[in-house]
């Protein structure tokens, strides 16, 4: 009968911490709900940019050039296109002592076309014509970070292509 009763006890203490669990004097929903806000506060941001490349996808550059660091560069006819495509297909944001934020980007095809190219320095230099394409690209980001201090503990950037050319 003792053991029935203290079982009793520890369930209706313990019975409703899937609602509520504090930690760190946060309630588990408020942290949620916070990060609901952030994953849409994020994927705002990154359609709010995209947006804004869209007038200027594809980029034509006739001439271009610079000095940088010691060497001469020179691009000519040059043609980049389909970054206005990008979208995030995912954003997580879960945890919640330590943080982790997952994001991926489907950027989409991208294609590229050089003219010709010049580099000329004393560590680098040579010249040529490019073209370039790359399907289905796609970039995921892991973040694991202190939602207090938001100091970063943890980060992974990688890319991934289906077919590049």
């Amino acid at each position: 009968m003792k053991s029935l009763v203290i079982s009793l006890v520890l369930l209706a203490v313990f019975g409703s911490i899937s609602a509520r669990l504090p930690e760190n004097g946060l309630e588990l929903d408020k942290v949620v709900y916070q990060q609901r806000i952030m994953e849409g506060t994020i994927n705002d941001t990154i359609n709010n940019i995209v947006g804004k490349l869209k007038p200027y996808d594809p980029i034509d550059i006739k001439h271009l050039a610079f000095e940088l660091l010691g060497h001469t560069f020179l691009i000519e006819d040059a043609n980049l296109g389909g970054f206005s495509n990008i979208h995030a297909s995912h954003i997580k944001l879960s945890g919640l002592i330590t943080w982790t934020f997952e994001l991926v980007i489907d950027i989409g095809r991208l294609a590229e076309t050089v003219g010709h190219w010049k580099v000329d320095g004393a560590v680098f230099y040579g010249e040529g014509r490019k073209d370039a394409s790359w399907d289905n690209a796609k970039l995921s980001i892991v973040v694991t970070l202190n939602p207090i201090t938001m100091n970063v503990k943890s980060a992974q950037i990688t890319p991934h292509v289906t077919n590049t050319k």
